[in-house]
């Protein structure tokens, strides 16, 4: 049931893209009593499924436009939602255990608390030594409803963004971490209208695509 919705999620992602909630049939669930519910939370877990009737309503929002991009950047890698919510980009395809219950993810996204960004750094920390050749980002949005400003220069060609020499106090902001380096290395950039990050696997980041959600 799980590789199906996730299959159906992402087929849907490759076909729309401008929706920020995505609508599905409920798989047919043969189970029944305690086991059903169990299926039905699991599924609520990993997708942050809202399940009404035999139907599931999936949020998505930046976390689709930052797959669909790196879709159009690394064609032959897998990149995906992971729900949780974080992004992921990977070359080979991670097993369905690893995709399923992930360890931690490349990219992580998580709203301006302090807390949360502190443990969204300290996961970082602990799973680097094990992830040598992976790269990590950190994504800080606004914990408010209230809106971005508009892009003032809409026309204008986007740029590699020039990191900070600390951590932004306000956000949109965001951390990356190159492959091979301990935390302490990880580079903070604020996250401003026509800049980009350079990742290392040779894709960008466009901050244009975050900071649309939030305008």
């Amino acid at each position: 049931v799980i590789t199906q919705i996730e299959n159906e999620v992402n087929a849907e992602l490759r076909k729309v893209h401008d929706v920020d909630i995505i609508e599905l049939e409920l798989p047919r669930i043969k189970a029944e009593g305690k086991k059903r519910d169990k299926i039905f939370e699991t599924i609520h877990n990993i997708f942050n499924a809202e399940i009404v009737d035999n139907k599931l309503f999936i949020k998505v929002e930046v976390h689709k436009k930052v797959v669909y991009s790196l879709d159009q950047q690394l064609p032959t890698w897998w990149n995906q939602i992971d729900y949780r919510p974080d992004v992921g980009g990977w070359n080979p395809k991670p097993a369905l255990n690893q995709r399923v219950f992930p360890i931690i993810n490349p990219c992580d996204l998580l709203y301006d608390n302090s807390g949360d960004c502190d443990n969204a750094i300290n996961k970082v920390a602990r799973v680097q030594p094990h992830c040598p050749t992976t790269e990590f980002v950190i994504v800080v949005v606004p914990a408010t409803e209230t809106p971005l400003p508009a892009n003032s220069n809409p026309g204008t060609g986007s740029v590699a963004a020039t990191p900070k020499t600390a951590r932004p106090s306000r956000a949109p902001y965001l951390g990356h971490l190159s492959a091979g380096n301990i935390i302490t290395a990880i580079q903070w950039y604020k996250i401003k209208w026509n800049r980009h990050l350079v990742l290392g696997c040779g894709a960008n980041i466009v901050f244009n695509d975050i900071l649309e959600v939030y305008t």
